[in-house]
């Protein structure tokens, strides 16, 4: 028990140090990079919501998740140790304004070099979304790309 109280204090700790010095939202938008962390409890999740001031997702017991996935399907630890690596092909989020509009069957299809996996909206990630979906000019494409590709 007190190990995990740890785990998600020294999370806290480490989102502080991140974030000193952002003000605003906006600020943290526009200066830090979306951060995804893991927290050991459902009840640390919100106050690191809170902390992140809207630049960090927490979530609940990836590790496990993706243990119990890995262990059910063949050959997908390699796909997620080549995609965390953050080098080569990586999980890459961009922002296409000019793509506001345009419904996800279009935008699927409209990139040759890259694999479109889904978008983030309000700060969510929606995988792999209808095809009728409509894009919006604030949402962000997750791409399965080369590292320096898309900018």
């Amino acid at each position: 028990h007190k190990d995990i109280h740890l785990a998600d204090a020294k999370t806290l700790s480490s989102l502080l140090a991140l974030s000193a010095g952002k003000v605003t939202k906006g600020q943290a938008a526009h200066h830090m990079p979306d951060i995804v962390v893991e927290v050991s409890k459902k009840s640390s999740a919100n106050l690191i919501r809170t902390v992140g001031n809207g630049m960090a997702e927490p979530v609940h017991d990836m590790t496990n998740r993706l243990l119990a996935q890995c262990m059910s399907q063949s050959g997908l630890t390699k796909v997620y140790r080549k995609l965390m690596r953050h080098t080569g092909t990586i999980i890459n989020l961009r922002s296409f304004p000019e793509l506001g509009g345009l419904p996800f069957h279009q935008i699927y299809k409209g990139f040759e070099d890259a694999v479109v996996c889904g978008l983030i909206r309000d700060n969510k990630p929606i995988f792999h979304p209808p095809l009728a979906e409509t894009f919006l000019e604030t949402d962000k494409l997750m791409l399965i790309a080369d590292k320096h590709s898309h900018r």
